[in-house]
């Protein structure tokens, strides 16, 4: 007997960014299957990005919860990932980190000292290595 999971399930998700302000978004509820499109319309400042960013784990939510395929979205993933409308890194990390999370996205086996050299390689060769540990 198989069991349908749903691709993304959201559950009385909410976002705040200051106690006692309104919220962003408020108990929104929803599941999407694998394979459906699925687009979200709103005004400019109605909390689309802030969603995303929540469901993407760049962000946490206020209340409420958000899986993807069964298990609660906690954070970044290697599972999921965001194109950005324009050039932007993950801005609580450092060059290096950034650079890191894509090479480890690209070769899951390499130990970290594989990938931190790799990733060194790179940044020295753009001119980038005195803003390596610069956020």
């Amino acid at each position: 007997m198989q069991t349908n999971i749903d691709f993304l399930k959201v559950e009385n998700l909410s976002k705040t960014y200051v106690a006692g302000s309104p919220p962003v978004f408020e108990n929104v509820n929803f599941d999407i299957q694998q394979g459906e499109f699925v687009c979200i319309i709103g005004h400019s400042g109605c909390g689309k990005t802030t969603i995303l960013n929540v469901l993407a784990g760049l962000e946490e939510a206020s209340s409420g919860y958000a899986y993807m395929l069964g298990r609660e979205i906690k954070g970044p993933s290697l599972e999921r990932g965001v194109v950005f409308q324009g050039h932007a890194l993950m801005p609580w990390m450092t060059v290096l980190q950034n650079i890191n999370f894509a090479v480890k996205s690209k070769y899951p086996d390499w130990p970290k000292a594989k990938i931190t050299a790799h990733s060194e390689k790179y940044i020295e060769l753009v001119g980038l290595g005195a803003a390596k540990q610069k956020r």
